[in-house]
């Protein structure tokens, strides 16, 4: 069994450049031809400091769930 734990002073690294990420910079992807997806949204995530990508998310509407 895996115990999670709530840690209020928790710092985390950015993978890249380790510098502390405090923040997080976010922007929506569109696609090729400036259109946006049907469906949802997508966001891309970067370390404010290095600028790297840290991931890459997809929120559904309120209808699909």
């Amino acid at each position: 069994m895996t115990v999670v734990i709530e840690s209020a002073d928790l710092v985390t690294l950015c993978p890249h450049c380790d510098a502390p990420l405090g923040e997080v910079h976010a922007r929506t992807v569109t696609a090729r031809g400036g259109t946006s997806f049907g469906f949802g949204k997508r966001y891309i995530y970067a370390c404010p400091s290095c600028r790297k990508a840290l991931g890459i998310s997809h929120r559904k509407g309120f209808w699909a769930g």
